[in-house]
């Protein structure tokens, strides 16, 4: 006879934070029938990634007037 026994442990939690020096957070947005795209980026922003037993939680926090689309005009 054979018996197995299979533990099975919780993942530990992991939690990562934003690195801004290798992230970007940008946009592309079709305008007038989709004959223009619209392209930007927002320079301020945070956020952080963990992963636990329970799932996964992503939080992004972007400051919207640090919006940069190169047209000082449509900002």
């Amino acid at each position: 006879m054979t018996a197995a026994l299979i533990e099975r442990r919780a993942a530990a939690r992991t939690h990562w934070s934003v690195d801004h020096d290798g992230t970007s957070v940008e946009f592309a947005v079709k305008r007038f029938g989709r004959l223009t795209t619209v392209r930007g980026r927002f320079d301020c922003f945070d956020g952080s990634y963990e992963v636990d037993p329970e799932g996964t939680t992503i939080e992004l926090t972007i400051d919207a007037d640090s919006l940069d689309t190169g047209n000082g005009t449509r900002e």
